[in-house]
């Protein structure tokens, strides 16, 4: 008998969604909404109360990247019960409005939503017109999806310096989209970012456009909002070995874009013949040495990340070199490439006591020095150059 009454109820109340009356479809007020805020404010009736029954449906887009929810404040709309003479109701399409199991009536707060960046509402007031009214913000909340444009959402790493490259490299953005990242240490270290580089012209001072980081596990808000405008000034960092990471670009989204250095942070007791793994280079050259005090004194691989100024390449010049026995290049050597991914099939490598230049098209260099044989006796003497500005 239960099952009937359940099944009775879902027939009556996808037979009443279905229902439709235009008898006052213009106090409906704005029927599609473009999103551009975080939160916009809805309310319904529009100008005036409605005297007669009437339906009245609204489109609502937000920006490629997020998902929409309906936060009702506060509402009247009929008796409440089982929502079956007056209702609000929201999807992702309006032919999938008679089934949704998201809506609400009666004076019951509800956060309905849908998980694209479309959503249809239908409201539908039947029994005292007069009275029902709806009082609601939409937030466009952020998505983790769009990996072709914005690459992997969710990234574990063993501490080694990254690059994260938004939109992925030979992609761009052709609409408004939100980009967001959750970086895990595996080893459970604190997290530093570095901003290499970043193009985000923002209107109304990042309000709509911005680079936003922060770390999820103890920030309740999340940190501040940076674009061309407002610049970041220094590293980020973080108390956990999490990072939250969100990129929207809106404003001019076909110019957008970030690349970004992503490492745990080295403590004091970290110490040893590599050297700090994040070398920053201004305009003038500097010595890079390895080893980084006291000599090696077993198998080691060191990994390095040089960032310099946004509109400056990046050369390293080795003087002098003692890496390995022999020219192969296969237990010990040096190479750099413009991306840690790119490091593995580098051909810009070298060893034994071969010196060579080598260069990167942007303002990241990163660096592999590995070490296997005639460990003590190691070395590498180089500079590190600005080179051409881009």
């Amino acid at each position: 008998m239960r099952s009937i009454e359940v099944s009775f109820f879902l027939l009556l109340h996808t037979c009443i969604l279905l229902q439709s009356s235009t008898a006052q479809e213009n106090l409906c007020g704005q029927r599609e909404w473009i999103l551009t805020e975080e939160e916009t404010m809805f309310t319904f009736p529009f100008i005036q109360h409605f005297t007669e029954p009437t339906t009245c449906t609204y489109t609502v887009r937000g920006i490629l990247g997020t998902t929409i929810a309906l936060q009702i404040n506060s509402i009247s709309l009929g008796k409440g019960g089982r929502c079956d003479l007056d209702n609000i109701t929201v999807a992702e399409d309006e032919s999938l409005l008679g089934n949704s199991s998201e809506y609400t009536c009666g004076n019951t707060r509800a956060n309905l939503s849908v998980e694209k960046n479309v959503m249809v509402i239908r409201i539908y007031t039947s029994t005292i017109p007069g009275r029902n009214f709806v009082n609601a913000t939409l937030i466009q909340r952020l998505a983790l999806e769009n990996p072709e444009i914005c690459g992997n959402s969710s990234v574990e790493f063993n501490g080694k310096p990254k690059i994260l490259e938004v939109p992925v490299k030979n992609k761009a953005f052709t609409e408004p989209t939100v980009c967001n990242y959750l970086i895990l240490c595996r080893q459970e270290d604190p997290l530093n970012l570095v901003v290499a580089s970043m193009n985000l012209k923002s209107e109304g001072n990042c309000t709509s456009d911005y680079l936003q980081v922060s770390d999820p596990r103890y920030d309740v808000t999340r940190g501040n909002k940076y674009c061309d405008e407002n610049r970041p000034s220094r590293p980020f960092f973080t108390s956990s070995n999490a990072m939250f990471i969100v990129f929207r670009a809106q404003t001019v989204p076909t110019k957008a874009n970030l690349r970004a250095v992503y490492y745990k942070r080295q403590s004091s007791q970290e110490a040893n013949a590599c050297g700090p793994q994040v070398v920053r280079l201004a305009d003038q050259s500097q010595y890079f040495f390895v080893p980084y005090g006291a000599n090696f004194t077993k198998e080691t691989t060191c990994n390095y990340v040089v960032i310099g100024k946004p509109e400056h390449r990046i050369k390293l010049e080795i003087r002098s070199i003692n890496l390995g026995n022999t020219t192969a290049c296969n237990t010990d050597y040096i190479k750099v490439a413009e991306s840690d991914e790119a490091l593995a099939n580098s051909s810009q490598i070298t060893c034994h006591n071969q010196t060579r230049t080598f260069e990167v098209p942007f303002n990241v260099m990163f660096i592999e020095i590995q070490l296997k044989t005639d460990i003590q006796q190691s070395f590498v003497r180089a500079v590190l150059k600005p080179g051409e500005v881009l």
